[in-house]
């Protein structure tokens, strides 16, 4: 199986990202750029996108671009995120980038960059650092 299709199968088989509505725009061999179009559902109690999901759209681009550099047949899965919200995520649309920085033999180290429209111009709104196990399923 080619690796865009590897990945556009994680895509498929994660029903938290289907429901979420979590695009795949573009990959590469150790990086991914997805995007995710603001929904109601998004939102917390200050009409701002909920911090779950900034999270979530950085793990899952940041797994994606993880998995990217990693052989078929091994898989990753976090093991830790740490997440800097900078400023609060607005719609229309989030955007994400996740650029590999490091792939061992069994640990994937990855930055994830969210960002999104704040004060009408395209700004970072989050910054996470993820680690993941390279594992074999």
């Amino acid at each position: 199986m080619t690796l865009s299709k590897r990945i556009q199968e994680i895509f498929k088989r994660a029903p938290f990202i289907q429901e979420l509505g979590v695009e795949l725009v573009t990959l590469e061999i150790g990086e991914c750029h997805t995007k995710l179009m603001i929904q109601p559902q998004h939102l917390q109690q200050n009409d701002f996108v909920h911090a779950g999901v900034v999270m979530t759209l950085a793990d899952h681009t940041a797994g994606a671009a993880g998995e990217s550099t990693l052989p078929e047949g091994q898989h990753v899965l976090t093991t830790e995120i740490k997440v800097h919200l900078m400023r609060p995520a607005l719609g229309p649309e989030l955007k994400c980038h996740a650029e590999v920085i490091r792939t061992g033999k069994n640990i994937v180290v990855v930055k994830a960059t969210v960002t999104g429209i704040h004060h009408g111009k395209e700004k970072v709104l989050a910054l996470a650092h993820v680690t993941l196990a390279a594992i074999s399923v």
